[in-house]
Parts: structure tokens; C-alpha cells; sequence
């Protein structure tokens, strides 16, 4: 309900202070006393827009403030209500303060709140009715408040809201359950899918151990290059090559053979390590290209 309203610097009204009694209050005069300004008035504590030709003088600011003793109930239902008013008391203090150069200051119970803000608030606490001047009625979010205010079944909603939770609560853990289920069937349709391909093949012991040895060699196909090409260097090394070292032990070894037969094993032996390193650098080299290409096409 609205027990005090008060209007300063607001079209023709200079200072007006106004109680209202419970219940029916009337206000009446003649055409142009001003009853409409008092209604424009209050519509401007509950949110509406202010013209600046609405300011009776433009050096000092124009004030509204509307005073509102609550329903315990209302509080209760309006959620943004319950952010401003206490449960104690139930008061509402509306203060509206403009200025003619557009600067505002909106406080509600001592808290400031933008004009959206208070326009909400507005819809909850009053309704004009008039000429193509009706907001609640037509506004489908407030129908059901209405009719809750026409009947006491407070307990009785109550109820109903908690059943309402724990419907939703429920529903949503089944839906939570059968997600899981579904999510399960798909991972046992991919396990024996996975369990069929390996059946389908043929894997012995000795076929095991191949693939075994084979997923070691592109593990590390890397590190077999590397080792290759470090084989390659050091027998083509100019300076440490093993290929030249033993190309500089045959004098020796001749000139030990001619001097005593007995050591011919020498160069003999010598021969064939040659015959051996000949070789051995081209299957370094094949072994290199072979693990190098396999790289070049894993980095791919």
C-alpha cells in the first residue's frame, strides 16, 4: 500500500506532501487542480521517464519520494523485493532525485538502483488503470501473481514447489543415468569391434615376436639412422678412418712376412679384415638410407 508521497519542483506543483489512509482514497478537483500531475508524479517513482519540461525550475533539482507499507506475502514472491526490504518491517522507500541537465539519483530503502531496476520494482507495487493506460493486465508474467492473490493456498504452493524440485532434481539424474548408459554401449560396441579384429588375426609366437621387434625398430627409427651415420663417418674419417689404418698396416705386415715366413698369417688375416671393411661401410650406408627415409616419411 502507499502511505506517503512527496513531490517537490514537478510541473505546477512546487512542494506537495500527501499520506494516504488504508484502504479507498479519493482525490478529487477540477479540471487543470493538478490531479494528473500528482498521478505523473507517482508514475516517476515507479520508473517512468522524465521530460525535462517536466521540471517546474531548472536551477534545482526535481524529488519523488514514495512510501510503500508491503504485504509480507508480496515481499515473499517478489525475488528483487527481497534484495531491498526487510522482513520486519516490510517499508519501501522509493527517492527519485533529476536534475535539467540529466544527471539522476535513484535510491531505494538508502540503496541506488538504475531506472530499469526500479521500473521492475514499480510493476510489483502498483498498477494504472485508464484510458489505453492498463500494464499488469496484459503482461502474461503477472497473471498467474494475480490469481494467486485472489486465494489463500500459500501452504498448499509450498508443497507443490517442493514436489516440483524434486521432480526436476529426479529427472535430471535419470537423464545423467541413461547418458551413462548410452555412453557405456558405445564403448562396448568399440571393445568388441577391437576384439573381433584381433581374432581375425593370425598370431602365433613366432609371428609376436616379429611384430614385436618390428614396432621396436620405428620406435626407434631415429636413433637406428643416427648410429648408422655415425658408422659411416668413422670409416670415412681422413684421419681415424679404420679403412685407411688398415690400408698403413700392410707395409708392416710385408715387411714382416719377407723377413720370417711365420708371420704370412699376419698379412693373410690382414686381407681378409680389408676384404670384411670393404664391405662393411656399403651395408652402413644401405642400413643409413633405409632408417633415414623411414624418418623422412614417419615426419610426414
Amino acid at each position: 500500500m502507499l502511505s506517503q508521497l512527496t513531490i517537490k519542483n514537478f510541473g505546477l506543483i512546487d512542494h506537495l506532501d500527501l499520506a494516504f489512509d488504508p484502504g479507498l482514497n479519493i482525490l478529487t478537483g477540477e479540471t487543470g487542480a493538478g490531479k494528473s500531475i500528482i498521478i505523473d508524479g507517482l508514475r516517476l517513482a515507479l520508473g517512468e521517464r522524465l521530460k525535462s519540461s517536466q521540471i517546474r525550475d531548472d536551477q534545482i533539482p526535481c524529488v519523488v519520494e514514495a512510501v510503500f507499507q508491503l504485504k509480507k506475502e508480496l515481499v515473499e514472491q517478489c525475488e528483487i523485493l527481497n534484495e531491498f526490504v526487510s522482513l520486519e518491517d516490510h517499508l519501501l522507500v522509493i527517492y527519485r532525485e533529476a536534475n535539467a541537465d540529466g544527471r539522476t539519483r535513484i535510491k531505494v530503502n538508502g540503496n541506488t538502483v538504475t531506472v530499469a531496476q526500479l521500473k521492475i520494482i514499480g510493476n510489483h507495487l502498483m498498477d494504472f488503470h485508464g484510458p489505453y493506460d492498463h500494464q499488469m493486465l496484459l503482461d502474461e508474467e503477472h497473471h498467474l501473481q494475480m490469481l494467486d492473490r485472489l486465494i489463500d493456498f500459500g501452504e498448499l504452493k509450498a508443497q507443490y514447489e517442493d514436489i516440483f524440485k524434486t521432480y526436476v532434481s529426479l529427472n535430471l539424474r535419470i537423464n545423467e543415468i541413461q547418458t551413462l548408459a548410452a555412453t557405456r554401449e558405445r564403448e562396448l560396441d568399440l571393445l568388441s569391434h577391437q576384439i573381433k579384429e584381433l581374432e581375425q588375426v593370425p598370431l602365433d609366437e613366432q609371428q609376436y615376436e616379429e611384430f614385436i621387434q618390428r614396432q621396436a625398430r620405428m620406435n626407434n627409427t631415429e636413433k637406428l639412422a643416427e648410429s648408422a651415420s655415425s658408422l659411416l663417418q668413422l670409416f670415412e674419417h681422413e684421419e681415424i678412418g679404420i679403412t685407411e689404418n688398415i690400408r698403413k698396416a700392410f707395409p708392416f705386415c710385408h715387411s714382416l712376412a719377407q723377413i720370417d715366413e711365420a708371420h704370412l698369417f699376419l698379412r693373410i688375416s690382414l686381407f681378409k679384415c680389408k676384404t670384411i671393411w670393404n664391405s662393411f661401410p656399403v651395408i652402413c650406408e644401405i642400413i643409413w638410407g633405409v632408417w633415414s627415409l623411414n624418418l623422412v616419411m614417419l615426419r610426414l
